[in-house]
């Protein structure tokens, strides 16, 4: 499938490279963001170093995950879903306390970035298996890890009907913090960004 935005000709999942963690619509969080803010590429002058280069697109303030400081993303494929400003930062994403941390991080990217404002425990699993390439991930795995302390204060939660599945989405007033920092708990006003 290619990707939503109407500047870009990759498709959402592209076969031997996983970066799209999030995004079932658009081929990677910096497309999603540049529909969702409205941008358009820049042309290129007529300069002879960028004659083969119809338009540039620009650069998208982001923060990292874990320290909460400025990254930015970009088009091209390996910075457009950059979630962290260094190696240190990434691995100490990684090491998140108990079993399956980082899963619980990405989860609650998904659930944050995704694009859907409403989640199903079923959706996220599917999703995760398919982008996270986790095999193991149920749906009843999902809902036990969404009820975790600390991934429970970031969602909110909406009972089904029936037998309608319950429903996720994430508490916007959570969306500037870093989710690394969130999870372990030392967030604090000064990684917000505002």
């Amino acid at each position: 499938m290619k990707c939503w935005n109407a500047c870009c000709d990759r498709l959402v999942d592209r076969p031997m490279q996983n970066l799209n963690k999030t995004q079932t619509d658009y081929c990677s969080l910096y497309c999603s963001l540049f529909v969702k803010n409205k941008l358009q590429p820049i042309p290129y002058s007529d300069s002879k170093h960028h004659k083969n280069h119809a338009k540039k697109f620009p650069n998208i303030s982001a923060q990292c995950e874990n320290c909460g400081d400025g990254i930015n993303l970009g088009y091209e494929f390996s910075e457009s879903n950059k979630a962290f400003c260094s190696k240190v930062c990434h691995q100490k994403a990684r090491k998140l306390q108990g079993r399956r941390g980082f899963v619980r991080y990405q989860m609650a990217k998904l659930l944050r970035d995704g694009g859907r404002e409403w989640w199903s425990a079923r959706a996220l699993a599917q999703v995760m298996d398919n982008k996270q390439m986790i095999h193991t991930l149920s749906a009843g795995a999902v809902a036990q890890h969404l009820r975790r302390p600390q991934i429970k204060i970031m969602i909110e939660t909406k009972k089904g009907e029936g037998s309608a599945p319950t429903q996720y989405r994430f508490r916007r007033e959570y969306s500037r913090y870093p989710l690394v920092a969130l999870i372990r708990g030392d967030f604090n006003d000064s990684h917000r960004n505002t």
